[in-house]
């Protein structure tokens, strides 16, 4: 063969292989039913929300005990896990919670059992933090001006 027909041959496979590429993208992207992930008995999953979306709902004085409760029990299964200690000082980390603690000992809308469940499970998944969020908790307990 002569340079010029080995030069058409290879031109003539990229073009198929690019054709190719851009029909698989195209199939995955056009087979996608829903961006909520199906669970095994057809129902889909709810979406994880951002710490900090469920801080502002937490913070939202408008907030109804049932939509706190929701987000306290989505912050605990899925973002209590607070990082490990600098040394002997908490992580800058631990402000958030200790915020959101005062901030729902401070809500309108809350109850014991809010701050109990809340305190209980992000103990128990921070073990090393336990004295730190009793504080935050006595201290959001005391700012209640009651």
């Amino acid at each position: 063969m002569d340079a010029t027909a080995l030069i058409i041959v290879v031109v003539v496979l990229l073009i198929i292989l690019l054709v190719l590429v851009a029909a698989f993208i195209m199939m995955r992207s056009s087979g996608r039913k829903s961006d909520l992930p199906v669970q095994k008995n057809g129902t889909t999953k709810k979406a994880v929300r951002s710490f900090d979306v469920l801080a502002a709902i937490i913070k939202e004085k408008k907030s109804s005990a049932e939509e706190l409760k929701s987000a306290l029990d989505e912050i605990v299964d899925h973002h209590g896990k607070i990082k490990e200690r600098l040394g002997t000082t908490p992580h800058p980390d631990f402000k958030r919670y200790a915020g959101l603690i005062l901030a729902i000992c401070r809500h309108q809308n809350t109850s014991k059992e809010h701050i109990l469940s809340f305190d209980k499970g992000l103990s128990t998944l921070n073990p090393k933090y336990r004295r730190d969020i009793d504080d935050a908790v006595q201290k959001g307990l005391n700012s209640r001006g009651m």
